[in-house]
């Protein structure tokens, strides 16, 4: 009953061990088409890969302190209905409810 989307791929940094990166992304029903924390390449890349697969699009802003919301505020998912629980997210997930929002624009694939 859960949703798998991996979270801000590939993004290049020392911390990121290369098996991330390059893991088998068939397995997922999601990829994070958008990150603020991510290069614009990494996320060019991401979107792509969704296509590729069929995949769900997620989106996130990748901010973990509230000063952090001042440099880029924006990042995530729309949905036209407030969620409650868990089960509602995934049910809105893979029904394809979600709208990927970056700097304020929604992106519709």
């Amino acid at each position: 009953g859960g949703f798998v989307s991996h979270a801000h791929p590939y993004r290049k940094r020392s911390y990121v061990p290369d098996v991330v990166v390059h893991m088998d992304m068939t397995v997922l029903q999601g990829i994070e088409t958008y990150n603020a924390g991510n290069s614009e390449i990494a996320d060019q890349k991401a979107e792509e890969k969704c296509k590729e697969l069929g995949l769900i699009p997620t989106a996130g802003s990748d901010r973990h302190h509230l000063k952090e919301f001042e440099t880029n505020p924006f990042g995530g998912l729309e949905f036209d209905f407030e969620i409650k629980t868990n089960e509602e997210l995934v049910a809105a997930l893979k029904g394809g409810t979600g709208k990927v929002v970056r700097w304020g624009e929604r992106v519709h694939f």
